[in-house]
């Protein structure tokens, strides 16, 4: 009777409250109240098939932005090395491919000095810029038993400059090219004419190049007042520096044949600037950016051909100027003394063009083989204490090097 006169709905809880409790009793139910409060279940309940554990962090770091530069390296004759080692200073080495090619992995505004090195060669080390308006390309020479030891290139300065490129008229020069001397590192400037540079102490002077523009076509340039700094790093502000007209060289450059080729690299040397650029169709190249001045013009080695350099001095106005090529070719010559004897053991070296091209050690008979084109020099020296021999003249024919022993 007494059930009976109580409410529907009482009854409908108490029954609810005994049937949940024989559930958590026997197990089939988990009331996990600090899973449920963290939004986690484990994945046993939520699937008989068990996976892979991923851990999710929330917020991870971002790493810095990478710009992948390329590079080539081509020996003394112009021909692409293969397995050449570039050995970077703060990173794994690596090897250049079946293209003679490699890449190096910059930060915006980063360098990277690189160690470059093959068999039977001179190490060299090339400093890598990721504001730098040239192709990086790394020439390797042959080595001698004579070389001294290469030294590493100095560390980047930890002193930075900071400061605008513009024109006269107070306008901002942007994309403009700026390096200090002799550094090898290149800074570019922003859409308002700003750049950051490292420069060395206690002075150094910067130099502004832009290839690209101006009422000739020739681009912008300037060189800035000594900046000079008692401090040895962090910020420096240096004055602005005013861009005016530039002037520049242009030209084909042509094959042993006569014929145009593309792709050869030419480099223009001055007293403030050493630029690089690639020849395009045609076989033709352009270098803008450039103050008047004495310039040094040189095609390199190309497949076995070698370039001769030619002296400019460029005015207001760019200079034109076409290069040809020379084929270099083996050839195996004698080294004998005044009195037409001999000389074995001795080593020889051929110079052309102003770098060496082949070296080679001189069999019991007195033969050596060494790559040879018109205008081509000679260093010969002695088998032990390579001291250096007088060359007494070159006979083309047969090809016979008379030299003056001790």
């Amino acid at each position: 009777m007494a059930l009976s006169r109580l409410r529907p709905s009482v009854l409908v809880v108490a029954w609810t409250v005994v049937v949940v409790s024989v559930f958590v009793a026997r197990g089939d139910l988990r009331i996990g109240g600090e899973a449920l409060r963290s939004g986690v279940v484990e994945a046993k309940e939520r699937s008989p098939v068990q996976g892979p554990q991923v851990v999710r962090v929330k917020n991870p770091p971002r790493s810095a932005p990478v710009v992948l530069q390329r590079g080539r390296v081509f020996d003394a004759l112009g021909f692409l090395v293969v397995g050449a080692e570039i050995v970077p200073l703060d990173r794994a080495p690596q090897r250049s491919d079946g293209d003679g090619s490699f890449g190096v992995e910059l930060t915006p505004g980063g360098t990277s000095d690189l160690l470059v090195r093959a068999d039977g060669m001179l190490p060299t080390w090339r400093r890598a810029s990721e504001g730098s308006p040239e192709p990086l390309l790394v020439r390797l020479t042959p080595a001698a038993p004579w070389d001294p030891p290469v030294a590493a290139p100095v560390a980047p300065s930890p002193l930075r400059g900071e400061g605008a490129v513009r024109f006269a008229d107070a306008r901002p020069l942007a994309g403009a090219f700026v390096t200090a001397d002799a550094t090898g590192i290149w800074a570019r400037t922003d859409e308002i004419g700003r750049f950051s540079l490292p420069i060395p102490t206690p002075a150094t002077t910067l130099f502004v190049h832009h290839p690209e523009g101006g009422g000739n076509g020739m681009g912008f340039a300037s060189v800035s007042e000594p900046v000079v700094s008692t401090r040895e790093r962090g910020a420096l502000p240096v004055p602005d520096v005013v861009a005016g007209p530039a002037s520049g060289v242009r030209g084909i450059v042509r094959d042993a044949r006569g014929q145009p080729i593309a792709g050869v690299p030419v480099e223009i040397t001055g007293e403030r600037v050493r630029r690089c650029v690639e020849t395009g169709v045609g076989g033709a190249f352009r270098i803008g950016g450039l103050l008047p001045g004495d310039y040094r013009v040189q095609a390199a080695a190309w497949r076995g051909a070698i370039g001769k350099a030619h002296d400019v001095r460029l005015g207001d106005e760019p200079a034109d100027i076409d290069l040809q090529l020379v084929a270099a070719d083996e050839v195996r010559l004698r080294v004998v003394d005044e009195r037409r004897t001999p000389v074995p053991g001795v080593w020889v070296a051929s110079i052309i063009s102003g770098s060496r091209r082949g070296i080679a050690r001189a069999d019991a008979d007195g033969f050596a083989a060494v790559p040879l084109a018109a205008g081509a020099e000679f260093d010969v020296r002695t088998p032990e204490h390579h001291a250096p021999l007088t060359v007494r003249r070159f006979d083309a024919d047969p090809a016979t090097l008379v030299v003056a022993m001790p």
